[in-house]
C-alpha cells in the first residue's frame, strides 16, 4: 500500500512538535511503532480514525491536523519555488500560526499535567 508522504512529515511535525519518540505517541494512540514509522516515511496512509488517535495523543483536535498539513504544504511549495494554491479547508497564514501556537501551547500543558502524574505515581521516573 502506498501512503501519502505530506501526511506523513505532518505526522512527524506533530510527533516531534509534542517532544515525542516514535515509541511514545504509537503507545499513546494505540499504534505499533513500525506502523507509526510507515506512516512518517509515507509507506502507508493513516485511516481517519488512526490521524484523529494520533492528533489527541500530542493534544490536539484532528481538525487541527489538516492545518498543520496545509502550512507543510505551503513551506514546501515555497522551498520548491512552486505556486501556492489557496486552500478551501484552511483559513489564512495569520489564522493558522494563531491556531497553531494555541494548539502547541495546549499540547505543552497536556504533556507536562501527563509528566507530574507519571512522576508522582512513580517518583523514580521524574523528568
Amino acid at each position: 500500500m502506498r501512503g501519502h508522504p505530506q501526511v506523513g512529515h505532518t505526522i512527524a511535525a506533530l510527533r516531534v512538535g509534542a517532544n515525542l519518540s516514535q515509541r511514545e505517541l504509537a503507545a499513546r494512540a494505540g499504534l505499533n511503532q513500525s506502523q507509526l514509522c510507515r506512516y512518517e516515511r509515507g509507506q502507508m496512509t493513516p485511516s481517519t480514525l488512526t490521524v484523529t488517535r494520533i492528533c489527541h495523543a500530542v493534544g490536539l483536535h484532528h481538525a487541527e491536523f489538516f492545518q498543520v498539513y496545509e502550512l507543510l504544504n505551503r513551506a514546501e511549495a515555497r522551498r520548491e519555488g512552486r505556486p501556492i494554491k489557496a486552500s478551501a479547508i484552511a483559513p489564512g497564514p495569520r489564522e493558522q500560526v494563531a491556531r497553531i501556537e494555541e494548539a502547541r501551547t495546549r499540547a505543552s500543558v497536556l504533556l507536562a499535567e501527563a509528566l507530574e502524574v507519571l512522576a508522582a505515581a512513580d517518583p523514580s521516573k521524574r523528568p
